[in-house]
């Protein structure tokens, strides 16, 4: 069994050749934030994918998750079958309360940013810094460091600058901007679970697989009612289902989760506010949506916000 809070990275060398190279020795406060990093920038592709696909959310979300567990499982051939058998209630309850608030965050996301813009919809999604403190504290009893919160301020700040010049409420919108407001509550709800079950598998993967299958199958059966059977992606949503499948859900969460048995719930937050910079630049090239020109110095803020938040462990 390898050590908690270590990917087990073994597995065909199709699968698993780049991402081998992120198991290797390093300083773990190190290594957290580069993974937390990388999986931020993956995740932030996801609002591309969910405006091409014409799938309803709940399909949606159930086809990416199932077929993420799929692909994790083929790729490192993880025994999920004795995996299941030898989970004790404590762990149950970790992938039944976090696969549920997964399952949730991705129906409303994808309800959300089909409904408004896509600088609304990731930012608006990414507020979790402002509340994260309270609901870390509430149920964790985790604390956030003085750096953490002023980094939150620092980068709040800039989400309010940007606000001002890009984020654009009306009566057309406000129904998407709401499903985002309660995506971001459900992840980070997500994120607290995970920071405190996630320690508790051997792997990253002996946690995500068993998570992405619950909130699969959840999605699915939603669904199945909503939509009155089984709906099946057809022409190019098929790519769109693989691209948002691979880069957000196998490569982003996969990488946040992995990151959250070293980071702390807030720094988990912080990082996820920069999720606007990265997709609001594909936005120029995939749909010609340019950003207003606030949109830059407020980037300047968040990541001088990032990067005070994180200082503590960047010194260590």
């Amino acid at each position: 069994m390898p050590e908690a809070g270590m990917i087990d990275w073994q597995g065909p060398q199709t699968c698993s050749g780049a991402l081998g190279m992120l198991g290797r020795p390093a300083s773990p406060d190190v290594r957290a934030l580069f993974l937390l990093w990388l999986g931020v920038v993956f995740m932030s592709t996801s609002v591309l994918w969910l405006k091409l696909s014409d799938l309803s959310p709940s399909w949606l979300s159930s086809y990416r998750l199932l077929l993420a567990s799929g692909l994790l499982v083929l790729c490192f051939r993880l025994p999920v079958i004795g995996l299941l058998r030898k989970a004790d209630r404590r762990t149950w309850e970790g992938w039944l309360l976090g696969g549920g608030l997964l399952a949730l965050h991705f129906v409303l996301w994808v309800l959300g940013a089909r409904g408004t813009g896509t600088a609304n919809a990731t930012l608006l999604v990414n507020t979790s810094p402002v509340v994260m403190p309270l609901l870390s504290w509430l149920f964790l009893r985790e604390k956030a460091s003085s750096q953490e919160l002023w980094g939150t301020a620092i980068a709040v700040s800039g989400l309010l600058l940007l606000g001002l010049g890009d984020l654009r409420l009306s009566r057309e919108t406000w129904r998407g901007d709401g499903y985002c407001l309660l995506s971001m509550l459900c992840l980070a709800g997500y994120i607290l679970a995970g920071r405190r079950f996630r320690a508790r598998s051997g792997s990253v993967l002996e946690y995500v697989v068993p998570l992405y299958l619950t909130a699969g199958v959840l999605c699915g059966v939603v669904g199945f009612f909503q939509e009155g059977g089984v709906e099946v992606p057809r022409g190019w949503d098929w790519l769109w289902v693989a691209l948002v499948t691979i880069l957000p859900t196998v490569l982003g969460h996969t990488l946040l989760n992995q990151a959250l048995s070293q980071v702390s719930s807030q720094t988990a937050s912080l990082f996820g506010v920069t999720q606007f910079l990265y997709s609001g630049l594909l936005a120029i090239w995939l749909f010609g949506e340019f950003p207003a020109l606030v949109f830059y110095p407020s980037a300047l803020l968040v990541v001088l916000g990032v990067a005070v938040g994180i200082s503590a462990k960047a010194k260590k």
